[in-house]
């Protein structure tokens, strides 16, 4: 016990001083904030500095100079959330003073002499301090200063360095101001993570501790209370109940734990850690003892109170029972198997247990592996309109393709989704009128998008996508028969599928509800789905702008398949299918409307901690007037989330593995020697060949069921375990919201699971055969009467 806990104390406080070193190390090279606020308005300010769970707030103010120098000043909150290293003198005191970085004054060709006189632009600064070059290794490190004096006159840009209160980091991942660009700092990592590079080695070295000295004293113990076995059951059978038993146990459990005060002092001198931790390993002791505790009291429990030595070896009786003129195999078989359960019956139902959580832990891996490719198909940055005009050009998109680091990237337009927007496209055809969406009661169309805001009555305006590079769109209507390439310039596809539509909320704020057919959704309730039969292929749409020029197009063919969720377990998650989740949507080809930008612009990079890449981002967004979505590190949050949920499943299902290979093997070996004593012992009392062959076969046959029964129950068990509740909703529904159907459930995770399950349940559904198979092996022998006559 004394050393399992300097095993386990040891590495508990290894791991906790690499992650206090890791996040000191962190917040000197990369500041403490977590997060920044680039170009806030006063309104944005006024939001952060309302908001209750930042504690620090630090502005920063900054110009470029005429030579492209970046300058700076900075209020105090900013410089001690900085933890700005300065290798030589101190920051500037008085307007003519500048402190400078290492690098920028190495680019200039300036040396490190304090009080050197500095020209920059037609201004004079006298050198009072040189910093490390902390904004190559700073979140947004382009947008920081190289240069910091103390007063700007014309400051171009503002930006709002914040740090939460402890446990609330993750506000900054939900929060969204209404201006500026939110940019996270990437390189601050909170929390433990067991499976990361540096504790992984430590975490199997306190389970391995934990285990394995768990194991050994429950082998101390158990041989222990075996070699005073006779002693225990004469105490029984005298009338000692298992609790009078258990005194000296606890005694022994107490003595030996003496040994763990010093362990424990000496740690804490070693290490000098914090209360909680040395709580958390005193806690991890009382929980050895108790497990122990329990162990033994098991153990003195199951010990009788006689001794039948029939039942130890093996009895075959003299004299038939009465009513009985012969001993069926039958008979002799379910002797047998009375008289060892253990090997046959236990071992059975451990294996049956064993093999369901091991489906249930690879199917976890395997559901964990497609999870982070379909996260893996995320954007990392999402460019969307700030407003009805702003668009991405051609020349901006091409610099987005340039930027080092991008590794793909998708552009095209959609019209009609901006809500707040007066004017909208809308859409018309003959008898249009009798389209089911017409009968939606009118004083819900207001409340529809699918209608103009200009005439709530008749026109609708439907989402139009037209793409620029959107390659997974043409992916998914070739799928569904449809070549977006062999459209005209006047043709247009309609996304046209059964839809229903109902009234929700209650009577004083009623909602209207549109939803598509979809068959791999359960909606959990009766629904009407209406099919549009008002428009059919070939014929023409027309098109309206909200300047009221009109446009007719031809509609070669009505798309019909459901493509919202089709898309998304495909692995193409995107920022347009949600588009489909309306009845209808029109999909233009490129240039239908005569313009070479984009509104919509998905990125996905290399590198998703790259600071330049994340400058750069924002840098695009701001000067195309479009709002920028950065999920670059929730991606990695989500992807790295999966990553060691699948290395813990892995790592379980290895561990559980090797049990179910220890325990079949035991249990095989025992059965086998047991039935090979027991063939023997019936030869010698003359039975023949055939006989002995039946007994066997019966016994086989008897093992063989019991197996097939456990592993059912224990498979079932699981797989309703695995359908029913899924741990990890929550970051399945951030990580992928469609998966998540519009009625709550998880259609999309159920969908994805039973793609796994048939391989990984089948795989152990069988493996619950193995035993008997094995069994039936190797008992031959024990019928060969030469062998027999041997010994």
């Amino acid at each position: 016990m004394a050393l399992t806990m300097v095993l386990v104390a040891v590495s508990v406080c290894i791991q906790y001083r690499n992650v206090q070193d890791q996040r000191k190390t962190q917040q000197e090279w990369h500041g403490a904030w977590q997060a920044v606020l680039m170009d806030p308005d006063l309104t944005a300010l006024q939001e952060a500095s309302e908001n209750l769970v930042i504690k620090k707030r630090g502005s920063v103010q900054t110009a470029a100079m005429k030579d492209g120098t970046i300058a700076g000043t900075g209020d105090k909150q900013f410089f001690e959330m900085a933890n700005l290293s300065i290798k030589k003198g101190r920051l500037p005191e008085t307007g003519s003073e500048m402190a400078a970085e290492a690098l920028w004054l190495d680019e200039r060709g300036f040396s490190y002499r304090i009080g050197q006189k500095i020209q920059i632009d037609e201004k004079v600064f006298t050198l009072a301090g040189i910093l490390d070059s902390y904004t190559a290794n700073w979140t947004a490190g382009n947008h920081v200063p190289q240069i910091w004096i103390t007063r700007l006159d014309k400051p171009e840009h503002t930006l709002l360095y914040m740090q939460a209160k402890s446990g609330y980091e993750a506000v900054f991942d939900e929060w969204s101001p209404k201006s500026g660009v939110l940019v996270r700092n990437m390189y601050l990592e909170y929390g433990y993570q067991p499976f990361s590079a540096s504790s992984l080695p430590w975490t199997i070295a306190t389970t391995a501790a934990a285990a394995g000295g768990l194991g050994i004293m429950f082998m101390i113990v158990s041989h222990w209370l075996d070699s005073r076995q006779l002693n225990i059951i004469r105490l029984k059978s005298l009338g000692a109940d298992t609790g009078l038993l258990m005194k000296p146990m606890l005694f022994l459990f107490l003595g030996s734990s003496v040994w763990v005060l010093p362990v424990m002092s000496a740690v804490f001198l070693a290490f000098r850690p914090p209360w909680f931790v040395m709580a958390g390993i005193a806690g991890f002791w009382m929980i050895l003892l108790l497990v122990l505790a329990f162990a033994a009291w098991v153990i003195l429990f199951h010990i009788p109170s006689r001794v039948s030595l029939h039942a130890e070896k093996g009895y075959i009786p003299e004299h038939l029972p009465t009513g009985r003129k012969t001993v069926s195999c039958s008979m002799l078989a379910g002797r047998w198997l009375w008289w060892n359960w253990k090997p046959a019956i236990t071992g059975s139902a451990l294996l049956a247990i064993l093999a369901g959580i091991i489906a249930y832990t690879a199917t976890g891996f395997w559901f964990d592996t497609e999870m982070e490719k379909q996260v893996g198909r995320k954007p990392d940055f999402r460019f969307y309109p700030a407003s009805a005009e702003a668009s991405v050009s051609q020349a901006e998109l091409q610099k987005i393709r340039t930027i080092p680091g991008v590794r793909e990237m998708y552009s095209y337009t959609i019209r009609n989704d901006l809500p707040e927007n007066d004017k909208a496209y809308s859409i018309g055809w003959e008898g249009m009128e009798l389209s089911p969406v017409y009968q939606i009661p009118g004083e819900y169309r207001s409340q529809l998008s699918l209608f103009a805001f200009q005439n709530n009555g008749t026109d609708l305006s439907p989402v139009i996508i037209e793409p620029d590079e959107l390659p997974p769109l043409a992916d998914v209507l070739k799928h569904n028969g449809i070549n977006l390439t062999d459209l005209n310039n006047d043709d247009a596809l309609l996304y046209l599928p059964a839809f229903s539509w109902t009234v929700a909320g209650s009577a004083d704020c009623p909602k209207i509800q549109v939803f598509p057919d979809n068959p791999e959704i359960d909606y959990g309730k009766d629904v009407t789905f209406r099919t549009d039969v008002s428009l059919a292929a070939g014929q023409e749409i027309l098109i309206r702008s909200p300047e009221g020029q009109s446009r007719t197009a031809r509609i070669p063919v009505l798309v019909r398949q459901p493509l919202n969720y089709t898309v998304d377990y495909r692995g193409l998650i995107s920022d347009w299918t949600s588009s489909f989740s309306l009845p209808y949507v029109v999909i233009v080809p490129k240039g239908f409307f005569g313009s070479e930008s984009a509104n919509r612009v998905e990125v996905w990079t290399e590198g998703r901690r790259d600071a330049a890449i994340q400058s750069d981002m924002a840098a695009l967004a701001s000067h195309s007037g479009m709002k920028l979505q950065n999920d670059a590190v929730t991606n990695e949050k989500i992807i790295r989330f999966f990553a060691d949920e699948r290395l813990l499943y892995c790592v379980l299902t290895v561990v559980v593995f090797l049990v179910w290979i220890f325990i079949l093997c035991w249990s095989v070996i025992r059965v086998r020697k047991s039935i090979k004593n027991f063939l023997n012992r019936l030869r010698r009392t003359g039975t023949d060949t055939r006989t002995c062959l039946a007994i066997r076969n019966q016994i086989v046959l008897r093992i063989g069921l019991a197996s097939i029964v456990f592993t059912g129950a224990a498979l079932t068990a699981c797989l309703w375990l695995q359908l029913s509740f899924i741990p990890n909703l929550s970051m399945i529904t951030r990580a992928a919201p469609s998966l998540v159907d519009p009625s709550g459930q998880p259609a999309g995770v159920l969908w994805i699971l039973l793609r796994i399950t048939p391989a990984t349940y089948g795989f152990a559904a069988l493996s619950g055969l193995l035993q008997s198979l094995l069994c039936m092996t190797g008992t031959k022998q024990a019928m060969d009467i030469r062998k027999i006559n041997k010994c």
